[in-house]
């Protein structure tokens, strides 16, 4: 907690400084970026949609919610509030890669994120892309990516959102967010709190979810300085402060604890021109945990991670054709109880090229090649094209090479690491096709994912766990997103339709991976009226196997779960809304991963002020 409080008192100084700084300031447009975003330009040939901002601020703070019910991802969670982590078309959670302002942030010591710790009503911004994207993304990026940016506007302007929520188990929710700008500074901070007993009863059953209690701090900052009109300096900082106790199988199982701090620090040193864009990056993030095995006891384990990171982007635009040349280092360094001190440094240099061939072609032509002193690095690219054959039809094709390399566990685990561990790799080929008009929006996409060297842990013949590249996967199927706006007396209906058919083979068996459900789908229909909006939203999950045999004894079986959403605006100036939220009111019983118990029906009430 004291690091808590120092980004506390940085962010009331900062406040201070903005608000004085307002004062004389003169009228300026917002930043206008003429060169693509890597984001945009260089993922050619690939699905790509954002969230917008009436999604993210009408659904729970956490990540894990909000894409659960707008997207095709599969998470699993040890109970609601725990650990969740994603499949994204069949991978694992470390084939996932997930970025705060283009920097990778998936932990160095298990190599994914926990999506029950971000927050979403921090972000400005939070963008999808499904398939591969190593070339851009690096480690990790394999089944997709999620991008979490806050965005710097210089527009002399003044904002405060805050979110307040309560609800069932003892659950509440604070969020606040600003942005303050006199045209030559601008400043956006955000503070979360969340905590809950989270002791729900489980639906059908004889008792409680037990030693569930979990709360969670975040702190973040942007703030950024405009030297003229084409240098400017931004500074990014993201404090993380976590205290979670492990929910219990059985009541006589021994209650356990975990505790984490992650800090981010991001400097950005961008020059623009017409027809250039030069970013100097640097970053230092540090992850450190703490696991209580016994919580009536001092004894524990712990671990910590220092990363460095330094990256040059230049981006040339000329006439038809953008090129981006990226050269990036990063030195990591590990130590903890049960891993031993280990130290990782990796260079990569990374060439991109859009094309636009003719009215609605464009194209990307990409190559990575990354050096390593732990793991031999494969050279990675992604090729694609774009072409936008009608103003209601565009088609897709993408093929790449990806990669994810061994964590810091994987190589450096006492008694258990192993440092001669290759990188994962895959080869996958994806198409997209999209179909738009005034009031519809379609898109069908196939793909198919050739996985090498899987890392999987097994038993050696002494009985020790140990990483291995045992295993080769191919991932393939479908995704369909669909919405459609209508109105009906008066009244404004939105309907969303997403499905997903994932097939994930273990080809040693010729079986389904584990936790993978072949179907997956969420339908909702909003209507909005006078100053109100309802909607109801229904989620599929199939059934999935829990042990690699395949024994029916240990499925996880597949459930429907529904909920309702109710908003009202209060006032428009200042713009207050109310919001009910009533989650899973068919109170079906539920787990997304074996003995894993989720709530039952349970509520979430809150208002939301913008000042």
């Amino acid at each position: 907690m004291r690091h808590l409080y120092i980004y506390l008192i940085g962010i009331i100084c900062c406040l201070n400084f903005s608000v004085q700084a307002q004062t004389d300031s003169i009228q300026q447009l917002g930043e206008v970026h003429l060169v693509a975003s890597s984001f945009e330009r260089f993922s050619v040939g690939q699905d790509q949609f954002v969230l917008t901002d009436s999604i993210i601020n009408a659904s729970s703070i956490l990540l894990t919610d909000v894409l659960e019910r707008n997207t095709a991802i599969y998470f699993k969670q040890n109970g609601y509030g725990m650990v969740s982590s994603p499949s994204f078309r069949g991978t694992t959670a470390q084939q996932t890669a997930v970025l705060w302002n283009g920097i990778n942030i998936n932990s160095q010591l298990n190599a994914q994120s926990d999506f029950n710790t971000l927050n979403v009503q921090l972000f400005d911004q939070i963008s999808v892309q499904p398939g591969g994207g190593s070339v851009l993304y690096g480690s990790g990026a394999i089944g997709g990516s999620i991008h979490l940016n806050e965005d710097i506007r210089f527009d002399d302007t003044s904002q405060h959102q805050i979110h307040l929520s309560g609800g069932s188990f003892s659950t509440y929710q604070v969020a606040y967010k600003n942005h303050l700008s006199n045209g030559k500074w601008t400043w956006n901070g955000g503070l979360s709190i969340n905590r809950s007993e989270n002791d729900y009863p489980f639906p059908q059953g004889s008792r409680d979810n037990l030693n569930g209690e979990f709360s969670h701090n975040t702190f973040t900052s942007a703030l950024g300085y405009k030297i003229n009109k084409q240098h400017r300096i931004e500074l990014h900082n993201w404090f993380y402060d976590g205290n979670r106790n492990l929910a219990l199988i059985r009541p006589s199982d021994t209650r356990q604890k975990y505790e984490n701090q992650d800090v981010r620090n991001l400097i950005n040193w961008i020059w623009q021109t017409s027809n250039f864009e030069s970013v100097l990056s640097t970053a230092y993030l540090r992850e450190d945990f703490e696991f209580v095995e016994n919580i009536d006891r001092d004894a524990s384990t712990f671990g910590k991670v220092d990363r460095f990171l330094i990256r040059y982007d230049l981006t040339y635009q000329w006439e038809k054709l953008a090129m981006q040349g990226r050269i990036n280092y990063e030195d990591s360094r590990v130590e903890g109880t049960q891993i031993e001190s280990g130290q990782r440094n990796d260079i990569s240099l990374s060439v991109l090229g859009n094309y636009d061939l003719s009215s609605g072609l464009e194209a990307l032509a990409s190559l990575r090649y990354e050096q390593s002193n732990r793991f031999e690095s494969p050279l990675l690219f992604s090729t694609g094209i774009n072409w936008q054959a009608t103003k209601a039809y565009t088609a897709k094709l993408n093929v790449s090479r990806n990669f994810r390399q061994p964590s810091f566990n994987d190589l450096f685990w006492e008694g258990s690491g192993n440092l001669d561990l290759r990188a994962e790799q895959s080869y996958q080929v994806e198409t997209n096709h999209q179909f738009t008009s005034s009031s519809m929006q379609f898109n069908i996409g196939l793909f198919y994912n050739a996985i090498d060297d899987m890392i999987q842990w097994l038993p050696d013949d002494s009985g020790v766990w140990r990483p291995g590249n045992v295993r080769q996967v191919k991932t393939y199927g479908s995704e369909i997103r669909w919405k459609y706006e209508f109105e009906f007396a008066d009244q404004a209906f939105t309907s969303q339709l997403n499905y997903a058919w994932t097939r994930s083979i273990d080809e040693a068996t010729d079986q389904q991976m584990i936790y993978v459900p072949e179907h997956s789908a969420d339908v909702s229909l909003n209507t909005e009226f006078d100053n109100w909006i309802i909607g109801v939203s229904s989620h599929y999950t199939g059934s999935v196997f829990a042990r690699t045999d395949h024994n029916p004894d240990f499925v996880v079986d597949d459930y429907w779960l529904q909920n309702l959403f109710i908003r009202r605006k209060i006032s428009s100036q200042p713009l207050i809304k109310a919001h009910l939220q009533l989650n899973n009111f068919t109170n079906v019983r539920y787990e997304s991963v074996l003995n894993r118990p989720m709530p039952g029906i349970h509520f979430q009430t809150g208002l939301q002020l913008q000042l």
